[in-house]
């Protein structure tokens, strides 16, 4: 059964979301104890958050219904992300220092106090760098906050606070795991790659998959479940990601959820197994599951999600020439979240990426091979705006979108 967590869907999931594939759709219209009496009559055991948007109804559902899910004492450390920094530093953790600010003066006295740039301006509750700023000075950190304060963020609520952040400079990593009754099995760790979008924002290039003996893996992975513990997570996927200072790992965030974007068959390529397959795993396999935990994953290739990237905005003229990435070196699978007619943004967030490509292969060059070539594609062919068409690559003729 899927819950639909609100009357209308949010654009960016509209694409992918396909209810004929579900038993039974439920909409929440804003009654969650209708929503609980309906999942109770069907016999539910199990409430899972699907994406983001989900994660607070999910969580409720859970608890109301009695089910294995999350410390429902603490539902909003896991949303809020000055009250997640708060929770970590009761425990003990490390995590950045910032300000959930409601005025656009409070803002700026504390980038004062704070006295070093740049700073992060950014939603309190959002996802995948939605509205994320680094700042440079005093009138970026007041534009941002004023772009942030009020807007519909991505995941369709009003923004009534910004948080305002260290920057924090080091390696950016995920950590990717799935928990049950409050032991957490590591599925993954992933090295991050971004660089500077427009307007002081900032662009996924590509992730990286660690082997779980790596240094960083093996402190990043540490350091996270202990984060998950002062969090409260005990039941189900998470998504954390970690930025390695030079004072060692600080939590930029964690969603109870699985991360977007995922393609499961290149992720069991590489690990042997997928985090969708434990998160299953880990509802109708307990006891398998828990004999997991504490084991390190393998990996077999060297995997890389790139991201794509638009240089442009406008609407998509066509998208057969998408098919050009499967001849790239080392591909292993895509997902797309446009497609002809789609109005395209100039990337400056995830939400703005029109997708993404998984490269594996046992060889390094490979995998840097194929992202090459895929940033030699964004350049000439991929994003056909308008009226303005390249001409035809041969390979183009009469292939589709898969």
């Amino acid at each position: 059964m899927h819950v639909q967590s609100a009357p209308a869907v949010i654009p960016h999931y509209q694409a992918s979301f396909r209810p004929g594939e579900f038993t039974r759709n439920v909409i929440h219209d804003g009654s969650p104890v209708r929503v609980a009496e309906e999942l109770a009559a069907a016999g539910v055991r199990h409430v899972l958050a699907g994406a983001e948007s989900g994660v607070s109804l999910a969580e409720w559902l859970a608890a109301r219904l009695g089910l294995p899910g999350n410390d429902p004492a603490l539902p909003g450390a896991r949303r809020d992300k000055s009250l997640m920094a708060s929770q970590l530093r009761r425990h003990g953790l490390d995590a950045p220092a910032g300000i959930r600010a409601t005025a656009r003066a409070e803002a700026l006295a504390w980038t004062g106090r704070h006295g070093r740039w740049p700073v992060v301006v950014k939603p309190v509750e959002s996802a995948a760098t939605d509205q994320v700023h680094v700042c440079e000075d005093a009138a970026a950190v007041g534009r941002a906050f004023d772009g942030i304060l009020g807007a519909t963020n991505v995941l369709g609520s009003t923004n009534d606070a910004a948080l305002v952040q260290e920057f924090l400079a080091g390696v950016e990593l995920a950590v990717n795991t799935v928990s049950h009754a409050g032991r957490h099995h590591v599925a993954e760790v992933w090295r991050y790659a971004k660089r500077p979008g427009p307007d002081g924002t900032v662009v996924y290039d590509h992730e990286e998959a660690l082997p779980a003996a790596a240094p960083l893996a093996v402190v990043a992975a540490g350091y996270v479940c202990r984060a998950l513990d002062a969090l409260g997570v005990r039941n189900g996927p998470a998504h954390s990601e970690v930025m390695h200072t030079g004072r060692g790992p600080v939590l930029l965030e964690t969603g109870a959820r699985l991360p977007g974007m995922v393609l499961p068959a290149a992720m069991t390529a590489c690990f042997g197994v997928s985090q969708v397959e434990l998160t299953v795993d880990a509802v109708v396999d307990p006891d398998g599951f828990d004999r997991l935990v504490g084991l390190p994953y393998t990996t077999r290739v060297h995997l890389r999600n790139v991201f794509l990237v638009s240089p442009r905005d406008g609407v998509l003229a066509r998208d057969d020439q998408f098919q050009l990435l499967r001849d790239v070196p080392a591909f292993a699978g895509m997902s797309l979240s446009v497609r002809a007619g789609t109005r395209l943004r100039r990337t400056c967030d995830l939400w703005s990426s029109p997708g993404h490509v998984a490269l594996a292969h046992t060889e390094a060059s490979a995998v840097a091979a194929g992202h090459d070539r895929i940033r030699e594609l964004e350049a000439t062919v991929l994003y056909p705006v308008g009226d303005a068409l390249p001409v035809p690559h041969p390979h183009e003729q009469g292939s589709t979108v898969g």
